[in-house]
């Protein structure tokens, strides 16, 4: 079973190389988590605002 209906897919086209780029840096950031968990808020904060707001096009 699908998350989207078939009409849903067949209006909204997507970008695949966009959409496989932003799944990858989701992928690092998971591999972060340790680090992020680890290390104090104030040492993290420039990088997570780079992490979460930044696109990779």
């Amino acid at each position: 079973m699908s998350i989207f209906q078939a009409s849903i897919l067949k209006t909204y086209k997507q970008d695949e190389s966009l959409v496989a780029k932003r799944w990858s840096a989701y992928q690092n950031y998971l591999a972060k988590i340790e680090f992020i968990k680890a290390v104090k808020e104030e040492k993290y904060q420039d990088g997570f605002l780079h992490d979460i707001f930044e696109y990779y096009y």
